[in-house]
């Protein structure tokens, strides 16, 4: 087994509820077993304590180890859930979770699958297990888990005693909660609940049926009488168990019962009626130590089923709790202020809608393999043909099951690339069917090489044989159960061909279960080598250049288990170019019984991986020792620490303080324990002024350094340079004084790091006082763009994505308050840069030098540190340190984190993403939908977008709208067509019946635009998402609107509604203009495809670039005095934007600046509110009258931008709006609102004010407070063109756009085939039309059997063979004549003198006597059902001439060293696609008609063997023209096409074949071309004289040599 196999994703996987009653079965989820039989355990005792998690299992384990059980050697020590430890056995946990794994089962248990069947080589392990610990007279084990296996181990050892334990549903349940480490149930915190009905109802049942074995107990009555509990066990089971000392023992604030009822004890009851039936069960059947129930029988009427929102709501409040501890404790608060226990979950709206995806089932539905898919990648292929390496793939194979062998096998003979090796190395398989099944493949492929080795040796010896077949430049590394993605090998290929110096490549892969379901994907950093020291994070699918193998000599003996880790760890260490393909190229077979799963053979694997690594350690010179951490041995997870030594060199710590008394002291105590010998500390004094923090210093004995800047203010940069000036250590870390070291060996690991060659800075894990993440590495992109800490507030004690949080591994950058370097590099590369980031971005800022210098940053999870960040400083980063870092870092990309995770936030989530490689030529044909074609922002940020994409090239815009506007005029001046539908689709309110038959008739409609991509624009178009989803057309979405929902579908009946909710799962993306305005549709977010993309503006445009305008020339053109303070306001008038506030406010200003303030209010049209506004001015004073303007909508805001001095938004909705980005590009202070987006804009005395919306009082308070303060004035002023570099530019908007237009093409659904059309043929097989197959042959004797064959197995019974000899001279004559005398169908062969190409074909076609030719070529073949298939469809209309199909592309093995052939291959695959618009029945001149007629591939229609044709049209056109020997074919499809209807079967009838023989291939080679003589016949020739006046001037045009 290979150690990458071992890794597994720890995150959990899919959860289950409950919801049936409380059975009296045994419940379904119970693991079979094939009758194990007994283990002999003479005279011992066993005694097994299990119960639901958190129940208080560890307690009575306690108690029962303190009284003489002996429950094990090796125990699972403490943590944060068990501070005295957990008492469970490794062994057992191991065993149990190896079984729920081999079932892709959850291994904590928390998972709830069908019956599943224990295989024998468990019980076996079990049998074994048992007998080892029955030395020991009196045993036993505890294991919540297994509850789950309560069977399996009685029917095992009937004699074992057990002891049960339960606890409350409402103190488990928020225990879990409370505890915070389970990310199933951070998750999905409804599993909680269920989890303690299964347990709880599987232990009732065990009892009931096994009472004499059993003893059934509730906690919190072992808490007040633990002596109880040992007298009752002796009694019952007749034992002679010790009495414990209780004191030493029982601590009950340990399990904090609940003492009162409270609000969890009213949701049990109001919601989970199950569990509280179950509850009372448990306590009327339990032990008489439980006399007295804790919760008597009473009656209730629950309100509702079980709700998943009532455990979300739960989980919250302690998500809470947790959230205000941490807020006390930086607060400096005594006490924690408890959510209220009166709190009860409120109950969301009726609109939610149904359960939505897990993130990688999403991930799947736009991942899916399809046309489009794999047209670009053969387009790819085409264009680097010359540059693409052989690629040997290695399969070593022991004994698998054939069934996965075989599609092992295909997955690569399936591949989209064809220049491949397979070598094959059976290892002695006792399996006969194995060797027989390797050998059948290789006769059938003669790419594929097996070597049988004579005996079984490991699978490094037998992977070293099957690389020792290899001829290929690069080898790859497959498993005999495992597959490939199709394009495994040809994206491996492109990217080896674009980088030729590659050495190591590697991809991202999932698992794959037995009925072929994709789970736990592993979407990996690019090369991180501190991440390999951890684990083989590599995986699959890897490979290696040849030379470099054998250089290093294979795979070592004695590793097996984790042989290609030991590899990978000696190979990179000597490849200069490693490599990673972030696609899932691989999938890895998850299943019961096989070696991925097996827990028996990892204590081997473990060993081995930890003796590589310590080797590799040794080679490189590190000093330090390997083991497996607790929490990777609990879990059996090949995961790996790395100890170092507390000696080595000099370390400076620089703590820098301003007063702060506590917490510096707080910090230097802390510092004590640190068991690193060298080091020094050293505190940089910024300019303490208070008496007790003065007189602190001056007593320490340590150096203390007094630094300020020269203006006063704090400058983190600044003052750290000049320390470091006066350091002389080898090394610096910098410390904040708001931290705390909690481990001891904190700076030892961290140094240990640090020594590693190519380290440039190494980071700690620094945590929250609540225990949640404040920092685990930093990452590049979140916060729209910016950096931020990696599973922030994530519990410190989770594991995280790949276990992340808990291993090391590199970031992009680490954060300085703990952050190690060497002193010479930080000098090097001249400190932080302290002027444009002194407080924020100058560690961030620092590592990005670093990497760009050839460094690497490393996080080092075993050095945790207590963070109270914010102590020192404000969290509120300034605008210019923003907009310096943007400027700079604005397009990087984080190469330490998937492209396939959402950047939304910290936790390293899927996002569901069709990320693709390479270029997208492919001018897609995009649909933009919008409700309006006016000047307001929506319609106007989509124009922008459409506008630019198309000049780019990207994209082919039609623009689709239900209302003419200005907007309309200004898309035609951009040549982009638009259409306008009207009536509105739903200008009625329809029945839901009705609603579908407009939406059918609408798709039908759009059907015939041919569109990619559908780009909709805003809520109430919600139908044109339904309308793409059933033409199966991929479509993004911009929502704009931040209003209720419902406020856009009143109206509808509800059925209609709930589809118009149910529209959000459809687009491959909904994008929102603000994360505020997403926040209101978070609900509906099922498909995991949310995401939010800042507006951008454009400020080459038109309005913004308007030059003519200065601020002199504006003001003066609005007759505005010098002294006057223009406050603008514009945006559509309308009772939305709330205009009316400003005059309002006007009024309220004191006198004196009444007179000196103007106001423009621009945006004016006309309205009942326009008019409301209009009243409402003339009823002010006339000198209040004369300093409103109300100006109507323009476009040319550029004017009135320059001419203000205020800019003030009064709207009551807003998500994003683009005048207040406007605003900030003109650089004008703003007072506006705090609706939604706005407070992503404007940020509170930064670049503006906010006053409440409607609020006049406050509004004019702010007004007068900007007026009077001019010195704050301008310090918005100037902030204002700072804050708005914080968001993407437009160019960076437009490019996200348009990536994620070209990723939603990628995503379309396979296309699936045209519908059949069978006419209703009667009588028998001769009434059918008679089809006259016609080959003329010439010299093909290698592959004319197959063809023939070909023939004889049609479906089709009405035909005829023709063949027509061109004087063969190699065995052709003798292979058509024993195929005539064993052929039942009617063969006539003709031979004659060699007549040449068209000359035979039409000969041929001359001799037959069908209704319709099928030309089969004699290295072709013919699908069985292709001619019923192209009668079927060419006798529905009689005027259609020709039929025709995709075909598949057959390459001869020897035409794979071919380029041409090659080029061929890749680049003519799926003709078809290349016609704008094909239809299953059409006349040929629409085809002609075609825009893309004469552009590449110029056979459309493909060779003779794709193609049925009528015999008439064949005579009446003459036939094929013996002037060409090329384009002969293309010649007569154009001709025919001129007079008569064409057929198209959307299926792959045929196959044409590629090989060396080939005329084609000849021409091509020897430069002969009919191109020239092809477009002068078109262009002159009387046959061509239906072709149209403007194809004909394009055909001269090409003809003439001017196109």
């Amino acid at each position: 087994m290979r150690e990458s196999d071992i890794l597994r994703s720890l995150e959990p996987q899919i959860p289950i509820s409950s919801s049936s009653p409380v059975s009296t079965s045994p419940p379904s989820t119970e693991l079979l077993m094939p009758s194990p039989g007994i283990v002999t355990t003479p005279h011992t005792t066993v005694l097994v304590i299990t119960g639901m998690h958190r129940s208080g299992t560890s307690l009575i384990a306690t108690i029962l180890q303190e009284a003489g059980v002996y429950l094990g050697d090796q125990l699972i020590g403490a943590n944060r859930g068990n501070i005295r430890g957990h008492f469970e056995d490794v062994e057992f946990v191991q065993f149990h979770q190896t079984v729920l794994r081999s079932q892709n089962l959850d291994i904590d248990g928390w998972m709830i699958q069908p019956h599943k069947q224990i295989l024998p080589e468990y019980v076996t392990a079990a049998k074994t297990l048992i007998t080892r610990k029955s030395q020991r007279n009196l045993w036993g084990w505890k294991d919540p888990r297994t509850t789950l296996f309560l069977n399996f181990w009685q029917t095992l050892i009937p004699q074992a005693k057990f002891i049960f334990v339960y606890r409350s549903p409402w103190e488990v349940v928020d225990s879990l909660y409370r505890r915070g480490t389970d990310d199933l149930i951070q998750q999905n915190p409804k599993i909680a609940i269920d989890s303690w009905i299964l347990y709880n109802q599987k232990i009732l049942e065990f009892y009931r049926t096994n009472y004499s074995n059993c003893i059934l107990v509730n906690i919190n009555k072992i808490i007040k009488n633990d002596l109880d509990c040992i007298l009752k066990i002796n009694q019952k089971f007749k034992l002679n168990l010790s009495s414990p000392n209780s004191d030493k023992i029982i601590q009950p604030n340990l399990l904090n019962p609940e003492a009162f009822p409270s609000y969890r004890t009213e949701i049990i009851k109001q919601y989970f009626p199950k569990a509280l039936d179950l509850y009372l069960a448990l306590e009327a059947q339990s032990y008489p130590l439980n006399a007295e129930p804790e919760l008597s029988w009473s009656q209730w009427q629950p309100s509702d089923s079980p709700q998943a929102w009532i455990c979300q709501d739960w989980l919250k409040i302690r998500n809470l709790e947790r959230e205000i501890e941490r807020l006390n404790t930086e607060l400096k608060l005594n006490k924690t202020q408890p959510i209220p226990s009166e709190i009860i979950p409120v109950k969301p709206s009726n609109f939610v809608s149904s359960q939505g995806l897990q993130p990688y089932q999403a991930w799947l539905n736009v991942n899916q393999w399809n046309e489009k898919a794999q047209s670009f990648l053969y387009s790819r292929l085409k264009e680097n043909v010359s540059k693409l390496p052989k690629l040997s793939v290695i399969i070593p194979v022991y004994n698998p099951l054939v069934e996965y062998l075989e599609k092992a096998i295909a997955s690569v003979t399936q591949q989209i690339y064809v220049n491949w090796e397979l070598c094959i190395a059976d290892d002695g398989s006792s399996d006969t069917e194995i060797q027989e099944q390797l050998n059948q493949w290789q006769k059938q492929d003669a790419r594929i090489r097996v070597i049988f080795r004579p005996e079984n040796g490991n699978i490094s010896q037998a992977s070293n044989s099957a690389a020792s077949l290899a001829t290929g430049e690069f080898l790859l590394f497959l498993d005999h159960d495992d597959q490939l993605t199709p394009d495994a090998l040809a994206e491996i290929a492109l990217y080896l061909g674009e980088h030729p110096e590659t050495e190591f490549i590697y991809s991202d892969d999932d698992k794959i279960d037995s009925q072929g379901n994709h789970f736990a994907p592993q979407f990996k950093p690019d090369w991180s080598p501190e991440l390999l020291l951890s684990y083989m994070y590599i995986g699959h699918l890897w490979g290696v250049k040849r030379e470099i193998f054998e250089q290093l000599g294979g795979f070592r003996i004695g590793f097996e288990g984790a042989q290609d880790y030991d590899f990978a760890l000696r190979a990179t260490e000597i490849c200069n170019q490693i490599a990673h393909l972030p696609l899932i190229l691989y999938h890895w077979r998850a299943i019961p019984g096989s070696t991925a799963t097996s827990a028996m053979a990892k204590p081997n694997s473990f060993k081995a991986s930890i003796q590589a690594l310590q080797e590799a350690f040794q080679r490189r010179g590190i000093a330090g020792t390997i083991q497996q951490p607790n929490w990777a041995i609990h879990k059996q997870v090949g995961v790996f620490e790395h100890q170092f030594t507390d000696q080595g060199p000099s370390v400076t710590i620089l703590i820098p303080t301003k007063n702060q008394k506590q917490l510096l002291e707080a910090c230097l105590s802390s510092l004590k324990k640190t068991t690193y010998q060298n080091y020094q500390i050293v505190i940089i004094d910024n300019g303490s002024d208070d008496p007790d923090t003065l007189a602190y210093l001056e007593q320490l004995p340590q150096q203390v350094l007094k630094i300020e800047t020269p203006d006063k203010t704090f400058n983190f940069a600044a003052i750290h340079n000049q320390a470091v000036q006066q350091i002389q250590s080898d090394y610096l870390l910098f410390l904040n004084n708001d931290t705390e070291v909690i481990s001891p060996h904190w700076l030892s690991q961290m140094m240990g790091y640090a020594q590693i060659k190519g380290v440039g800075a190494v980071g700690a894990k620094l945590i929250f006082p609540n225990e949640k993440i404040q920092h685990a590495g930093v990452v590049h992109g979140l916060h729209q763009g910016l950096a931020g800490h990696g599973f922030k507030l994530r519990p410190s004690k989770a594991n995280g994505y790949l276990s992340y949080i808990q291993v090391v591994r590199n970031y992009s950058a680490v954060s300085a308050d703990c952050l190690l370097t060497p002193r010479n590099l930080f000098l090097d590369l001249g400190g932080f840069d302290s002027e444009q980031f002194a407080v924020a971005y100058n560690d961030v800022d620092y590592c990005y030098r670093l990497s760009e210098k050839g460094w690497r940053s490393v996080y080092c999870p075993t050095a945790e540190l207590i963070h109270h960040e914010g102590a020192t400083r404000g969290y509120d980063d300034s605008p210019q340190e923003v907009a310096a870092f943007r400027h700079l870092y604005g397009n990087k990309v984080d190469p330490y984190y998937s492209p396939h995770l959402s950047l939304a936030d910290e936790n390293f989530r899927i996002q569901p993403r069709r990320f693709f490689l390479g270029s997208m030529k492919k001018r897609l044909r995009v649909l933009i939908a919008s409700h309006l074609l006016d000047l307001t922002g929506a319609p106007l940020h989509q124009y922008e977008i459409a506008v630019k994409l198309a000049k780019a090239g990207m994209i082919e815009p039609i623009v689709f709208s239900f209302q003419e506007g200005p907007l309309q005029t200004e898309y035609q001046k951009q040549g982009i067509q638009v259409i306008i539908c009207k009536p509105h689709p739903l200008a009625k309110n329809y029945d839901p019946a009705t609603y579908h038959l407009v939406m059918q008739k609408l798709s039908q409609q759009l059907s015939k635009l041919k569109i990619d991509v559908f780009y909709i624009n805003t809520l109430p178009n919600f139908f044109l998402v339904d309308c793409a989803q059933r033409l199966g057309i991929p479509c993004i979405w911009n929502i704009h609107e931040s209003e209720p929902i419902e406020t856009y579908l009143q109206g509808l009946e509800e059925e209609i509604t709930r589809h118009a909710l149910e529209c959000f799962r459809f687009p491959y993306r909904v994008v929102f203009v603000s994360s505020e305005t997403q926040k209101n549709y978070l609900d509906l977010n099922h498909s995991h495809n949310f995401t939010v993309i800042y507006n951008g503006i454009n400020r080459s445009s038109s309005p913004m670039s308007n030059a003519t305008w200065t601020r002199e020339k504006a003001r003066e053109s609005l007759k505005i005095k010098k002294d006057e303070i223009v406050l603008l306001l514009l945006g559509t008038v309308g009772s939305r934007k709330g205009q009316k506030d400003l005059p309002l406010a006007l009024a309220k200003l004191p006198p004196e600046w009444q007179k000196k303030v103007k106001i423009l209010i621009v945006g004016d049209r006309p309205s009942s509110y326009s008019q409301e506004l209009k009243t409402l001015v003339r009823s002010l004073p006339i000198v209040l009258q004369e300093k409103i303007n109300i100006l109507p909508e323009t476009r040319d805001i550029a004017r009135y931008y320059q001419a203000a001095d205020i800019f003030i938004l009064t709207s009551r909705i807003e998500s994003f709006p683009r005048v207040i980005l406007e605003a900030m590009a003109y650089g004008l202070p703003i007072i506006a609102t705090p609706v939604f987006g706005v407070k992503e804009q404007v940020k509170q005395g930064v670049n503006g004010l906010f006053y409440p919306a409607g609020n006049i009082d406050a509004l004019a308070k702010v007004i007068t407070q900007l007026l009077t303060d001019e010195k704050l004035r301008s310090h918005l002023a100037q902030n204002s063109s700072k804050v708005l570099e914080r968001f993407n530019n437009f160019e960076q908007m437009v490019e996200s756009y348009g990536q994620i237009l070209q990723e939603a093409y990628l995503s379309g659904s396979p296309v699936s085939d045209s519908p059949k059309i069978a006419p209703q043929f009667k009588g028998s097989a001769s009434e059918l039309p008679l089809v006259s197959i016609c080959i003329p042959t010439y010299n093909g004797e290698k592959y004319l059997k197959e063809a023939l064959s070909s023939v004889v197995d049609q479906t089709y019974p009405h035909l005829e063979i023709i063949i027509s000899d061109d004087s063969s001279t190699d065995k052709t004559l003798e292979i058509i004549q024993s195929f005539q005398k064993n052929c039942s169908l009617k063969v006539s062969l003709f031979q004659h003198e060699q007549y040449g190409l068209a000359k035979n074909w039409n000969y041929c076609v001359s001799q037959a006597h069908g209704k319709y030719i099928k030309f089969l070529f004699q290295d072709d073949l013919l699908e069985p059902n292709c001619l019923e298939e192209f009668v079927n469809l060419a006798e529905t209309d009689a005027e259609i001439g020709l039929v025709f199909s995709p075909r598949n592309i057959i390459l001869s093995p020897e035409a794979i060293a071919n380029k041409i052939l090659l080029r061929a291959y890749y680049g003519y695959q799926d003709l078809h696609q290349a016609w704008s618009d094909l239809k299953p029945i059409q006349t040929g001149k629409d085809l002609l008609a075609d825009p893309q007629l004469l552009q590449s591939p110029l056979n459309k229609i493909g060779e003779p063997s794709t193609i049925l044709i009528k015999k008439e049209a064949v005579e009446q056109l003459g036939g094929f023209d013996s002037e060409f020997k090329q384009l002969l074919d293309l010649d007569l499809w154009l001709r025919i096409m001129g007079h008569y209807k064409i057929g198209f079967v959307n299926q792959k009838l045929s196959s044409f074949r590629l090989h060396s023989d080939q005329q084609t291939l000849k021409n091509a080679e020897s430069g002969y071309s009919e191109l020239r003589n092809f477009y002068q016949k078109l262009y002159t020739h009387p046959d061509y004289s239906f072709l149209s006046d403007d194809l004909k001037n394009v055909i001269g045009r090409v003809y003439k040599g001017d196109l």
